[in-house]
């Protein structure tokens, strides 16, 4: 070794057993077999410490990098009389097999943890498949039902009942039959949501929004149609029958409802020609004006007295539901659900406000009107309330673009629960009356949900029906 290497060995002390990692060189510096890069100034001064960060740097730098092959560290007899590129080397490639060392190590044992989770898997499997054996009925959702779909081959149920199978892709039924099944019932509502395949290529391309249930009802499968309903007000039940279903009758429970408070009308249209505006960030759609009229009918709903609860907002955009949450504080409005048409099937509430959103903007191309045109979409927003409901959009818009919505508006129009403003009443005194046609006539003209006589002003019939 000569007086350079040494030097640089009693700098670095790699191979020293008490060398602590803030004795590596700074990851600045660089060595080399050449005497002449060791000017004398370095060999005068004593060995300077460096930072752990440092040594963790030179670290980094060098692991890995050129590696001795298997030849040349064989022959390495003495590591004193390597200089520091080569000690450098030989380290690496003592880590270089210490991790090849640890890496085989690795695979064997994720390949034993896996034959053992395979192993409980089945036993699970087994477990689970003598359970059910002995149930008279097994529950489980479609999802469920693929994913165990080796048990139901096992038990092979002779009949199979689908709830909202026509919300359900064909897929997922055709995965829970097997081999025994003899009777297969599907129960749902075709003209309500289909299934939603997560790439829209396949609706529109394959079909596969259409469900094994509507395309059976389509061929004229034997079928059998319930036609009472135990929902929906007879008012209410007018907008979907006979403009959806041809024939729907009413339950005799649906007769007894109360009359909503304060409100002249169980049912109503608010027509306005506001326009509607496009959040980038979402590409969606919102309404500030609808947003605020409902923020208003829904304060004024508890100022009557009724449950949060009892109320629920309905929207087809979620640009729409975001506005109307950020301006519909839990504080005020705990309770209150805001939801997507979609997310609502199945579903309902004693009062339901549906906001339309689409209002195209005047100086717009554009006419469209969106999710609100889809008639399935329509029969959901419609029937999910019970004791009142109230709508709030551009329905001159919307009826020249739907014949659905030009059906159902000219109903609505026919039966007087139409008009620019929402007829209201004192509960204190039913002989006064008002309307509110913005959000902020609520509160203006109705303070304490009409219960306070004070701060009213009467309006005249043709004012309330604008």
């Amino acid at each position: 070794m000569d007086e350079n290497d040494a030097e640089g060995y009693k700098k670095v002390k790699l191979l020293e057993p008490e060398a602590e990692p803030s004795s590596f060189p700074h990851a600045s510096e660089e060595y080399s077999d050449d005497e002449s890069d060791v000017d004398e100034d370095s060999q005068r001064k004593p060995p300077q410490r460096y930072r752990k960060s440092d040594a963790d740097k030179v670290m980094r730098k060098n692991l890995f990098k050129n590696p001795m092959d298997d030849e040349d560290a064989r022959e390495v007899e003495d590591i004193a009389e390597l200089n520091i590129k080569d000690r450098w080397r030989l380290y690496n490639y003592w880590e270089e097999q210490r991790f090849k060392y640890l890496q085989s190590e690795n695979r064997n044992l994720v390949r034993d943890y896996t034959e053992k989770c395979k192993m409980l898997a089945s036993l699970r499997q087994l477990e689970d498949g003598d359970t059910l054996e002995k149930a008279d009925v097994i529950g489980m959702t479609t999802s469920g039902a693929a994913k165990y779909q080796h048990i139901l081959h096992r038990i092979k149920p002779k009949i199979v009942i689908v709830e909202e199978a026509a919300e359900v892709l064909e897929a997922h039924i055709v995965s829970a039959l097997s081999a025994g099944t003899q009777h297969l019932i599907l129960i749902g509502d075709h003209k309500q949501l289909r299934p939603k395949p997560n790439e829209h290529v396949l609706a529109t391309k394959y079909n596969l929004s259409i469900s094994l249930f509507e395309r059976l009802v389509r061929k004229q499968m034997s079928q059998a149609t319930l036609e009472i309903q135990h929902r929906m007000r007879p008012e209410i039940a007018q907008l979907v029958c006979p403009h959806v279903y041809e024939k729907l009758l009413n339950h005799e429970s649906v007769q007894k409802y109360p009359d909503i408070r304060g409100i002249s009308k169980n049912m109503f249209f608010v027509h306005h020609s506001e326009p509607e505006s496009e959040n980038p960030n979402l590409l969606s759609y919102q309404n500030e004006f609808e947003a605020n009229y409902i923020v208003g009918l829904c304060a004024h709903l508890l100022r009557l007295g009724y449950s949060p609860s009892q109320v629920t907002i309905l929207t087809p955009y979620v640009g729409q539901l975001l506005l109307l949450r950020d301006k519909m504080p839990k504080s005020e409005f705990c309770g209150v659900r805001v939801t997507a048409i979609d997310n609502f099937q199945g579903e309902e509430n004693d009062i339901i406000v549906f906001s339309m959103v689409r209002s195209t903007n005047p100086n717009s191309n554009r006419t469209t009107i969106g999710f609100v045109k889809e008639d399935n979409r329509v029969c959901v927003s419609l029937s999910r309330a019970k004791h009142g409901f109230y709508a709030i959009g551009n329905f001159e818009l919307i009826r020249h673009q739907s014949r659905l919505w030009e059906s159902i508006i000219s109903d609505v129009e026919s039966r007087e629960c139409y008009g620019n403003s929402l007829p209201l009443y004192c509960c204190n005194h039913p002989e006064t009356k008002y309307s509110a046609q913005t959000g902020s006539d609520f509160e203006a003209r109705a303070p304490n949900g009409g219960k306070s006589h004070a701060k009213m002003w009467s309006y005249s019939e043709d004012e309330m029906l604008i």
